[in-house]
């Protein structure tokens, strides 16, 4: 069995073909690191989901700014 699915590896290796992409000009930036080994003519089907970030997840990206916040607070505290 593992000689088999080798020996498929080695096939779809020589098979390879180059993928013609029309790139944005702005957006995020995907990077995928896996080989593509698939039948010969076999279909190739990629799905992106997405959705908007939520309220909670925006929250979530600010809690640095807190610490710094009470940093300053205690600072201007102390001085006055």
């Amino acid at each position: 069995m593992a000689q088999r699915i080798v020996d498929q590896q080695a096939a779809a290796a020589g098979e390879g073909a180059a993928i013609n992409i029309a790139m944005p000009e702005h957006g995020g930036e995907l990077s995928f690191r896996r080989a593509l080994q698939s039948e010969k003519g076999g279909a190739l089907q990629v799905v992106f989901r997405f959705a908007p970030a939520s309220t909670l997840g925006r929250l979530w990206l600010l809690w640095p700014v807190l610490p710094l916040f009470l940093l300053l607070w205690g600072l201007f505290k102390l001085v006055r």
